[in-house]
């Protein structure tokens, strides 16, 4: 069988529906909405930081926000669009590198980012751009969620070796051989997309990278870009120590002073 390289989510968008990836946005948007609101947050412009098909942006504009979508992937962005035309709701699309906002100031009220998309960050210098330009653009008061698999987490989830990750048995299979590497906290993982045409198959091929962080150093970037942070949990959102938690992933909540 022939393996085409393709570009991160590139060949993913297409399935990423039918994989079951979207389940964590539709289970966790409403519930990092109400993080922010036991907070006081009473907004209505919300910004989802790395959007992809939009499970998150729809809900949130079906729930009468004003949302901005934003994502590097030309494809997925593709997959949110028609999402949005499906329901009739309206969403600011925007691909562009979460590194790099160009929104005007104080026009985001909430931000989001989740299921891992700033473990996509290669290096401290670039994360920290992500809470530097976010920072800017946030109005005061304005909150950030966002979660990142810890160390552990990235460690012992994908690990390494080849998991199967998705198989109906029938047309599609999703592979993804893994291997972490210890010094420099990466996961490297290589998605692998099986799809039948009639009697054919197809498999193409993605290489994604992701880099854990010790979750002190995450805060000490959002409070050097300026955050205050209200609060870390874990999965089952109880308040984590940042120190002795054991969780495989953190959710962060910081607020732009007023």
């Amino acid at each position: 069988m022939t393996v085409r390289r393709v570009p991160p989510y590139t060949a993913l968008a297409n399935v990423y529906e039918r994989a079951g990836f979207t389940r964590f946005s539709e289970e966790m948007t409403p519930r990092y909405l109400a993080l922010a609101q036991e907070h006081d947050w009473a907004g209505r412009r919300v910004l989802d930081l790395a959007c992809g098909v939009g499970v998150s942006a729809v809900w949130l504009a079906t729930q009468n926000y004003r949302v901005t979508g934003i994502d590097s992937s030309a494809a997925m962005l593709r997959h949110a669009q028609a999402r949005a035309d499906r329901a009739q709701l309206i969403v600011d699309w925007q691909q562009g590198d979460i590194r790099k906002l160009e929104l005007p100031a104080d026009s985001v009220e909430l931000a989001m980012c989740m299921f891992d998309s700033l473990n996509y960050m290669r290096s401290l210098r670039d994360l920290e751009a992500v809470f530097g330009g976010l920072f800017k653009v946030m109005a005061p008061g304005g909150m950030f969620v966002f979660d990142m698999s810890t160390i552990r987490g990235l460690a012992e989830k994908w690990g390494t070796g080849c998991h199967v990750v998705y198989d109906n048995e029938d047309d599609l299979m999703v592979l993804v051989r893994s291997s972490f590497n210890y010094e420099s906290l990466t996961s490297t993982m290589r998605v692998g997309i099986h799809t039948a045409n009639g009697d054919a198959w197809q498999r193409m091929e993605e290489i994604h990278v992701e880099r854990a962080y010790p979750i002190q150093a995450v805060v000490a970037l959002l409070e050097r870009a300026g955050w205050r942070l209200i609060g870390i949990y874990d999965e089952n959102f109880t308040p984590s120590d940042p120190v002795e938690t054991a969780a495989y992933r953190a959710i962060f909540l910081s607020q732009r002073p007023g």
